[in-house]
């Protein structure tokens, strides 16, 4: 995503980097992003600065995910009465 509000724009308008390339990879049943940042003179003076976006972003992404989860979960074990103790014994 490289539209406005992205983190990709928040670096760009910081002069701190060129572009970024996220991709995701899935190897043994895990999951793995692969982000690539190509930054500028001003982004390697401020690498702290682009790391702390990066996990900012990667923070929100991951809260998402798990309410997402969450939600798909809780809608498997309203649809599914006759298992609701088996898998939702922790609601």
């Amino acid at each position: 995503q490289k539209g406005l509000g992205s983190l990709y724009s928040a670096l760009r308008k910081r002069g701190l980097c060129n572009d970024l390339n996220v991709d995701y990879d899935i190897s043994a049943g895990i999951g793995f992003y692969n982000l690539r940042c190509d930054v500028t003179n001003n982004g390697i003076e401020h690498v702290d600065e682009i790391m702390t976006l990066i996990f900012q972003v990667m923070g929100k992404f991951l809260k998402y995910l798990f309410i997402i989860g969450n939600i798909l979960l809780n809608r498997n074990c309203e649809n599914n009465h006759s298992q609701k103790v088996q898998k939702c014994f922790w609601r």
